[in-house]
């Protein structure tokens, strides 16, 4: 016995359709729920670089992409990513933009640029973000690492005069020192033929031998005042001095700078000073001063030695008033 079943068209339709419709729409819910974005960590997690205040400097990343999706249906991935530093400085991610059309991980490098002379307290904090999206959603992640700088150390010295003469005993020399680093550094002064100077008769006074900290592209003075025992002799001295970076000689980096001051010592070139102690020696000035003033005084004696004789034998010649002649010789 055959028993026969009519089945109208729209009737295998709706079955069909009730079979296919929720198929998608798990297909579709599976979709969104299961992919995933990870960034690794940003290798090495910290890196310092050496700029100079002409250089800059490059601090380089390693950094992993993964991204994992359902293989039911098939669809693309559009990972988008962007770097950014605290500090402002340059940072690139190449490529920015990666589809994905099945899980995979990619390995990229990111690199962030310093500039030159950037200050050692100056860290920069380096994220990098991802976003994913694929049809029905979105996806973030983040990475991050630090850049810091190293300090470097740099020097440099000036007066308003590397030249000094005196008639007196005493000079005084400030000496003005730059921090050219890009950090806060203190500097020593030593004086390297002080054993010298003393032999001479002469002290060398510092009003400090260390400096404050001093910030980057400031100075500081110190005042250096040199005295002399004897000012009646000539002198010329020189003062060699070495200026060292407290801060370099810590890190075992040797950052000195030397300087040398010139001064001459002579003796007081007035008459009066000649007399108070004619046992001194002379100048070539002196010499000549003391020439003008003895022929000034010959010239005044000569002069003197003219006119009085002059004025009595003027006398002694007039002649006798008329009444003091005898009667004879009047008429």
């Amino acid at each position: 016995m055959t028993v026969r079943v009519n089945t109208h068209p729209w009737i295998v339709f709706i079955l069909l359709a009730a079979l296919i419709v929720p198929t998608g729409l798990s297909a579709s819910a599976q979709s969104q729920s299961g992919v995933t974005l990870t960034l690794s960590k940003l290798s090495p997690q910290s890196e310092e670089v050496a700029v100079t205040p002409s250089v800059t400097a490059e601090a380089k990343f390693n950094l992993t992409i993964t991204v994992d999706m359902p293989s039911l249906l098939h669809m693309t991935v559009m990972v988008t990513l962007d770097v950014t530093t605290s500090t402002g400085w340059n940072a690139t991610i190449s490529p920015r933009n990666l589809p994905f059309t099945q899980s995979g991980t990619i390995l990229l490098n990111v690199t962030v640029t310093v500039p030159q002379a950037t200050r050692s307290t100056d860290i920069g904090n380096v994220v990098v973000s991802g976003l994913a999206t694929y049809p029905g959603g979105t996806k973030t992640a983040t990475s991050s690492a630090q850049v810091t700088v190293q300090q470097y150390y740099r020097i440099m010295m000036a007066s308003d005069y590397n030249y000094q003469k005196t008639t007196g005993n005493k000079i005084e020399l400030v000496l003005n020192i730059y921090n050219r680093g890009n950090g806060f550094d203190q500097f020593d002064i030593l004086v390297t033929n002080i054993a010298a100077m003393e032999a001479k008769g002469m002290t060398v006074a510092l009003n400090r031998t260390r400096t404050d900290p001093v910030t980057p592209n400031y100075f500081t003075s110190v005042l250096i005042t040199i005295t002399y025992d004897n000012p009646n002799r000539p002198l010329r001295q020189y003062l060699n001095l070495y200026v060292t970076s407290v801060k370099a000689a810590e890190a075992k980096d040797l950052i000195d700078w030397p300087y040398i001051f010139v001064m001459d010592f002579e003796p007081d070139p007035s008459f009066w000073h000649l007399l108070q102690d004619p046992s001194r020696p002379t100048t070539r000035d002196n010499y000549i001063t003391l020439s003008a003033i003895v022929a000034t005084i010959i010239c005044v004696i000569l002069i003197i030695s003219y006119v009085n004789p002059r004025k009595r034998k003027t006398k002694a010649r007039s002649k006798p008033k008329k009444k003091d002649l005898p009667s004879r010789h009047r008429k």
